[in-house]
């Protein structure tokens, strides 16, 4: 996966773009950023801010389930069902928070 965090807002994934909403954008670039740099989960709290910040309105727990649900089937959509996992290579722990589960070396962030 690509992102580009700063002036434009795209996500690539094996070389075609992701259809990933502007609201939902911060929370891939920040659990791109995390799997590439720890691989660990991402907060629920910090997935909050990443929506609060592209909507400017809070956000709820339920809120951040759609986000994480709106962005697996971004990746299902742009690979074909066959060739992304169950989860749409994001594990969701209700309690902590979520994390992508692609091998950071799949990761460029620009």
């Amino acid at each position: 996966i690509e992102t580009a965090t700063e002036a434009c807002s795209v996500a690539l994934f094996d070389g075609a773009e992701l259809a990933v909403e502007h609201r939902d954008f911060g929370v891939l670039a920040v659990l791109a950023e995390e799997a590439a740099e720890a691989g660990g989960f991402v907060s629920n709290d910090r997935i909050a801010a990443a929506l609060k910040a592209a909507t400017g309105h809070d956000s709820n727990p339920e809120q951040v389930d759609r986000c994480v649900h709106r962005l697996r089937t971004a990746f299902r959509n742009r690979a074909g069902p066959g060739d992304v996992p169950k989860d749409g290579f994001i594990e969701r722990r209700s309690r902590i928070g979520a994390r992508l589960t692609l091998p950071a070396e799949a990761i460029c962030l620009a």
